[in-house]
């Protein structure tokens, strides 16, 4: 497991153990984007990863890296902490690519 970004509680974030393992990477925050081109880099020297976190990631991240990274098989999720959801709209992006989870704190 490759984790870019400062130590995060991912077990605050209920993530099943089965998505972290070896072949995961986990971005956070601001350090997302690192972990989506280290992720892209990886699968296209034919390397293992099986799923990319996202957590609390940038709403206008690198969105065709991810189409990319979503080609290679490897899937995506993206984690957020809204305790008021006012419009699931600017989450679609996300969406497109992979599984989104919005908790409430």
């Amino acid at each position: 497991m490759k984790i870019f970004g400062k130590s995060f509680d991912l077990e605050s974030l209920r993530i099943p153990p089965i998505l972290l393992n070896a072949y995961c990477v986990v971005g956070v925050q601001g350090q997302c984007a690192q972990a989506i081109l280290y992720a892209l880099n990886q699968l296209q020297q034919h390397q293992r990863i099986e799923n990319l976190i996202l957590i609390e990631p940038d709403l206008e991240s690198l969105n065709a890296q991810l189409h990319t990274i979503a080609f290679y098989g490897c899937k995506v999720y993206s984690y957020f902490k809204n305790p008021q959801i006012t419009n699931l709209k600017k989450y679609e992006n996300f969406a497109q690519f992979g599984l989104v989870v919005i908790a409430k704190k």
